[in-house]
């Protein structure tokens, strides 16, 4: 017979924690069904899925705190559930996974030794979406997919813990629905890597304007494409929106499949998730991709269904209808306009080239060619990224000296893209890929890309020149340089996008409480 948890606390009614065994299915069942009495399946299958992950991971011991006061739930009670008739608790449970074996003895103690945290999940008191602010570690079959992975460090019973995983929530049905778990999503990645301030689940939830809608804000019914974009705006993370059935074309690519997985792809890398709407009045976010047995799959938090679920795209059964990226405020060049400018200004040298009777440099020729061949022995991949974490990484990545010294002095706004033309082969088998890069300014736009520097083989090119304001005649850096170097290594074989505490620009814009307002 499965043994009851273990429970401490001031009394026997009314425990601080207790600490469940998960080694058989039987521990397991009397576990979920502990904290999932009364609900229906579709409310119950995060959580779930959830405890399915971290079994998986060898998980053996769930320690709950109980009465745990979550910022993004007492937001959500001061908002809404407060205002109801039936009393709900203010506070919520939070429970953390451990590879390990935990006695009620262990529970004050667990920095003590590494337990092997797995995450946790924060649930409130609701049965139609009790999972609330969750992060779980990665799991082991996706530890090498490109993931929009964040750092998430919790206290528990005074310990300080750390988990490395994607962030996931579940819409509750009246205050909190699909698009909104979605935006939450994004929102606090974004908030971990430094890119905007943190925004609690209920901030989420006013933002979008009532007006923007034929129904009533509460509870809610869900949003409307408008006011998706109105949100995303209002966090200061205004989306690029794609029609999934119409998109922009990219050199080398020849059909809508190949053109979806780059659209996606780039954005994912870089480290930015992606909500995707759906024909049936759905949203959930991509958070990663992986290449599967199959072929390319997706990495989705799917509010109905859980973290780390797999998703492949085919263009002909599909029922996504668009998709949405929110980047920072003052990026305003697409990626698709940033890969199509750096492929047609190695397309005009290679034809101005000929026209004049001079030989074109080789790395252009040999980037032309290759996208147009039929196999198609040379790829384009683009990365968004701080231009401080694009000079830091240039030794790392295998450029030499003169080519270091002139990019790291080079001025560039804060975020750029950067256009890899890569050799394919080299690259699936993790060598150094790279033909040809182009940055790219992030503030110029798709109708006119500013270029700030072109690496190739033989040399590197800025187009901005520093100089000593405090002297206009002091000289700036040499705009160019001849190198030795060969194929250097992309952005994407050295870094994962780094945590950074949020550092507000003087003009950020400052997330706004609205009456609160059809995507569900």
């Amino acid at each position: 017979m499965t043994e009851p948890p273990t429970t401490q606390g001031d009394d026997a009614g009314d425990p601080s924690y207790e600490v469940w065994p998960l080694g058989t299915p039987a521990e397991r069942e009397l576990m979920l069904r502990a904290y999932t009495r009364g609900m229906k399946k579709r409310a119950r299958d995060p959580l779930e899925r959830i405890v399915e992950l971290v079994e998986n991971m060898s998980c053996r011991t769930v320690v709950v705190e109980h009465g745990y006061y979550d910022a993004d739930f007492r937001s959500e009670n001061s908002e809404y559930w407060s205002t109801l008739h039936k009393r709900r608790p203010p506070v919520a449970l939070r429970l953390h996974f451990f590879r390990a074996e935990i006695s009620e003895d262990d529970v004050y103690r667990l920095d003590r030794e590494d337990h092997g945290y797995l995450g946790f999940s924060v649930l409130r008191p609701s049965t139609l979406g009790p999972v609330g602010r969750t992060v779980i570690a990665v799991p082991r079959h996706l530890r090498s997919a490109h993931l929009c992975s964040i750092t998430d460090r919790v206290n528990v019973f005074g310990a300080e813990l750390e988990v490395v995983g994607v962030p996931f929530c579940q819409q509750d049905g009246e205050l909190l629905r699909c698009a909104h778990a979605a935006a939450w999503t994004c929102q606090y990645v974004a908030h971990s890597r430094g890119i905007a301030p943190r925004a609690l689940t209920a901030d989420i939830a006013v933002l979008p304007p009532p007006e923007m809608s034929p129904y009533r804000g509460l509870p809610s019914s869900g949003l409307r494409l408008e006011q998706i974009q109105t949100l995303f705006r209002g966090l200061g993370m205004p989306a690029i929106l794609y029609d999934a059935k119409d998109l922009p074309e990219v050199p080398g690519l020849k059909n809508d499949e190949e053109r979806t997985q780059a659209v996606l792809c780039k954005y994912l890398t870089s480290g930015f998730p992606i909500v995707i709407l759906t024909d049936d009045d759905h949203a959930f976010t991509l958070v990663g991709w992986h290449q599967g047995p199959g072929g390319l799959e997706f990495i989705a938090c799917d509010d109905q269904v859980g973290p780390y679920g797999l998703v492949s795209y085919n263009p002909e059964s599909s029922n996504w209808s668009g998709i949405m990226v929110p980047v920072p405020p003052k990026l305003f060049l697409s990626g698709e306009g940033a890969e199509m400018w750096a492929y047609s200004s190695l397309s005009i040298e290679v034809e101005e080239a000929g026209e004049s009777g001079v030989e074109a440099a080789p790395e252009a020729v040999r980037i032309i060619d290759g996208l147009n061949a039929c196999d198609r022995p040379v790829s384009v991949r683009s990365h968004l990224v701080l231009a401080r974490d694009y000079k830091a990484l240039l030794t790392d990545r295998g450029l030499d000296e003169p080519a270091v010294r002139l990019l790291r002095l080079a001025s560039l706004p804060k975020w750029v893209w950067v256009v890899e033309f890569q050799e394919r082969v080299e690259r699936v088998a993790g060598k150094p890929c790279v033909i040809a890069e182009v940055v790219l300014d992030s503030t110029s736009n798709d109708e006119l890309p500013e270029i700030n520097a072109t690496v190739v083989q033989g040399g590197a090119i800025v187009t901005t020149q520093v100089t000593d304001r405090r002297s206009p005649g002091a000289p700036g850096v040499p705009d160019m340089c001849a190198t030795n170097t060969g194929l250097w290594k992309s952005i994407e074989q050295l870094v994962r996008p780094r945590p950074r505490p949020y550092v507000p620009e003087p003009d950020s814009p400052e997330i706004t409480v609205t009456p609160s307002a059809t995507i569900r």
